[in-house]
């Protein structure tokens, strides 16, 4: 994680990559986000001890020069910013450059609510089934 920010793993590389080679890699990347695509992971609070209400993860696909698309987690928002309109600042246009860390799917368990796609409603994180609910 403190290392400096390497080039994301060739795509031909991402059906090997194992949890344990990637997990927190620091990484930059460039491309365009799909926000007509954006997926909303429920949590139960926010992310700061002042933000207790629910809300979601907002997941974003960036699409890459490859025509490939990453999911990225852009941030936590209350049910209230939800809709894209309430945050117009956070449709950024264009091409864009982000820092980030890779992470691997959340693991569920026996409490987790089984994730409802048509609603658009999602509970871990984990992009293979977000792509096949999105089909």
């Amino acid at each position: 994680m403190q290392a400096a920010p390497v080039a994301l793993p060739d795509e031909s590389t991402w059906p090997a990559l194992q949890a344990d080679d990637y997990e927190y890699r620091h990484v930059t990347l460039s491309g365009t986000f799909d926000h007509a695509k954006e997926i909303f992971i429920f949590r139960a609070s926010g992310p700061n001890e002042g933000l207790s209400q629910p809300g979601y993860v907002v997941m974003t696909p960036l699409r890459l020069a490859s025509g490939a698309s990453i999911l990225i987690a852009r941030g936590f928002v209350t049910e209230a910013f939800k809709d894209p309109t309430k945050r117009p600042q956070g449709q950024v246009a264009g091409l864009v450059t982000i820092n980030g860390v890779m992470r691997a799917p959340e693991p569920r368990n026996v409490f987790t609510p089984a994730d409802t796609p048509e609603k658009g409603l999602w509970y871990t994180r984990d992009p293979a089934a977000m792509e096949i609910g999105r089909a």
